[in-house]
């Protein structure tokens, strides 16, 4: 068991002042990836991925830009647990996921186990705040954990069991129950500041509107339901005909809610009255993606479609390998989804052109995040897996020194060396389309890096001094080889 009172790792890299420091250790250079021929704009993934929709008004967008290339393989796999798991958040240290046993938190550099704590059952996704990371139970309470050592730093009671994903801001935390209450509990005490009935079970995340500082929650009567984030105060109620399959979205003025029978409702933030209404006639899985220009969502059929958010007309509908089975994420210029069919698909979000496709063995995935250049996704089995994108080394047939970065692999790049071995882009597909890659301990020793070399022997992040080390070494082991 580990003390609560001891300092977080983060405590004391504050104190220290070495986040951040100039000529700082471990910073990676930028790079550009390529999957059809020509290399992306400069990469914006976020640092962490905060919470489920990722940000409090649940728009699954992570800013403009592109996301990098296909991931390249599997940095780890972790398990812990048995079933029941939550869709995962992180940040630049943790992934943290629920399960029936309680709350886990997994190294995000290795995927070894940092802590699991026994809190109940943990089946909504967590959410990561400021200093402390929440989690609701079956027990009726919500806890806050420190991020590093999983000490408690309080536990509150709600009004019934919470299985619906958590909801944060800077200094509030929003939770509903199945027995239809909403709460808002202070970020740093866990101190109540109200609890409201809706009078119905509520399964999805509150969304928060800053602008309007009010708090929306759907519930599985089809009521919608607005409140004032400061008091709880009933501001309006509507209806959406049929259950909402996913948390209620903020956008432009308005909340856009999906149900079972492929409804898309717009509603209005000030008063609930709805600007438009778009009958899709299949049914939607999960919440949409939203940003200025549109929104994404998946459907039973196996399509991803994009609409208007102004009048909800449809864009471009594809069809994608499966169901899909977690809400969209848009970063950039780009769609992801996951699918029943152990697929995580990347569309053009302009077109819904596909740019790549990744396999996952074994079970369903419950949910992905994407921070710090990773995609990391949990599985109903309990796996919990790590993947690299353009910061994994790339194999290489020979390890030849080189001033400039080596490229990133695409189906129409031509070998810069000459040698009787394939190498691994030669059976890419023009589609781009991808099974998982062996881990990074089943690369043959032949393929090893400079970079990789440097980091192996020095650690990660010494810089052009390692890097320099490492080529002597490489061309001191060529000259031996041929001497031999």
């Amino acid at each position: 068991m580990s003390d609560d009172s001891s300092p977080s790792r983060r405590s004391l890299l504050r104190a220290l002042g070495v986040v951040g420091a100039a000529g700082g250790v471990g910073v990676a250079a930028s790079e550009t990836s390529r999957t059809t021929g020509s290399a992306t704009a400069a990469r914006q993934t976020p640092s962490t991925w905060p919470q489920i929709g990722f940000d409090a008004a649940k728009t699954g967008t992570v800013g403009r830009g592109s996301l990098p290339a296909a991931p390249r393989g599997r940095l780890w796999r972790a398990r812990e647990g048995e079933e029941g798991f939550s869709a995962p958040v992180a940040d630049g240290d943790r992934v943290y996921y629920g399960h029936d046993e309680g709350l886990t938190a997994v190294d995000a550099e290795t995927g070894e186990i940092a802590w699991t704590r026994t809190v109940g059952t943990v089946r909504g996704a967590p959410a990561i705040g400021t200093d402390f990371v929440y989690a609701g139970t079956n027990r009726s309470t919500v806890t806050a954990r420190d991020p590093d050592l999983g000490g408690q730093e309080w536990s509150r009671d709600v009004d019934g069991p919470v299985y619906a994903d958590l909801t944060v801001t800077g200094d509030t935390v929003f939770v509903g129950t199945i027995d239809g209450g909403v709460t808002a509990l202070d970020a740093d005490s866990g101190t109540p500041a109200w609890t409201t009935d809706v009078d119905a079970r509520i399964d999805h995340a509150p969304a928060y509107d800053a602008e309007s500082e009010r708090v929306f929650v759907v519930d599985r009567d089809d009521g919608v339901t607005a409140l004032a984030a400061d008091d709880g105060e009933v501001l309006w109620e509507s209806s959406t005909r049929a259950r909402a399959t996913g948390a209620p979205t903020v956008s432009e003025g308005s909340l856009i809610v999906v149900n079972e029978i492929g409804d898309v409702h717009a509603f209005s933030i000030s008063n609930g009255d709805e600007r438009w209404l778009e009958r899709t006639s299949e049914a939607i899985t999960g919440s949409p993606a939203v940003d200025d220009d549109g929104l994404y969502i998946g459907t039973e059929e196996g399509d991803v479609r994009a609409q208007s958010t102004v009048a909800g007309s449809r864009q471009w509908l594809t069809s994608v390998p499966g169901v899909p089975v977690t809400d969209p994420i848009l970063v950039g210029d780009t769609v992801l989804v996951a699918t029943d069919r152990g697929r995580v698909v990347a569309l053009d979000r302009e077109d819904g052109d596909e740019r790549w496709r990744f396999s996952i063995e074994g079970t369903p995935v419950e949910g992905l995040a994407l921070a710090s250049d990773r995609l990391f996704y949990v599985q109903s089995n309990g796996r919990v897996t790590g993947l690299g994108t353009v910061t994994t080394p790339t194999p290489t047939a020979t390890a030849t020194p080189t001033t400039t970065e080596t490229p990133t692999p695409t189906t129409t790049e031509t070998p810069t060396t000459t040698t009787t071995t394939a190498t691994p882009t030669t059976t890419e597909t023009p589609t781009a389309t991808m099974t998982e890659p062996p881990t990074a301990t089943d690369v043959p020793t032949g393929t090893v890096t400079p970079t990789e070399t440097a980091t192996r022997l020095f650690g990660p992040g010494f810089g052009p001094l390692a890097a320099a080390a490492a080529l002597g070494l490489v061309a001191w082991r060529a000259v031996r080889d041929a001497d031999d």
